[in-house]
Parts: structure tokens; C-alpha cells; sequence
């Protein structure tokens, strides 16, 4: 029973500490679209700039800012659901 806890701990951590993440330049994110299939199930990275461009949505500002933060930012310019993970963090200096 405590390994089957354990592993469920493991596997929902991730998801609920990502909502505050703060997205940086050239870390790479999943966007979830599902009623668009331009920008659904697909990955982007954030660009040095901080930018990121987005099928149908543009040029939006990620860096500094939280992953729910982007979300809401993404949603408000599609005027649709979407939902971003982190898949992978960088960093942009050596």
C-alpha cells in the first residue's frame, strides 16, 4: 500500500507544481488545444527573446512569467480552452 501511494504522489507532483513554474527563455511547452488542431498537442519552445509564436494565437511574451499566468493569456487571445505543461527546462546561460 505504501509504494502504491508513493508512486501516486510521484506521478501528480509534476502537474501541480507547474502551475507555478516561471517560464524562461528557450524552455520547450506542450499546448493543449482541443478545439484547434493548429496549435493542439504540440510543442514550443520559448525563443531567447522570451517570446513564443503560436499557431493562430501570435507572438506572445512567455518569459518571468508563471505557467498559469501564460494560460490565461494564451486562452484570452484564442477565446478557447487550452491547457500548457512544461516539457523541458533550459537555461539560456553557459
Amino acid at each position: 500500500m505504501r509504494r502504491l501511494i508513493t508512486t501516486i504522489w510521484i506521478f501528480l507532483t509534476p502537474s501541480f507544481a507547474q502551475v507555478d513554474y516561471t517560464l524562461k527563455s528557450l524552455d520547450r511547452i506542450f499546448v493543449n488545444a482541443p478545439h484547434n488542431p493548429r496549435l493542439s498537442n504540440r510543442v514550443f519552445q520559448i525563443r531567447q527573446d522570451g517570446f513564443v509564436d503560436l499557431p493562430t494565437v501570435g507572438h506572445i511574451h512567455a518569459n518571468g512569467i508563471t505557467l498559469r499566468a501564460f494560460e490565461k493569456t494564451v486562452a484570452n487571445r484564442s477565446h478557447q480552452e487550452i491547457s500548457v505543461r512544461v516539457m523541458s527546462v533550459r537555461s539560456s546561460q553557459r
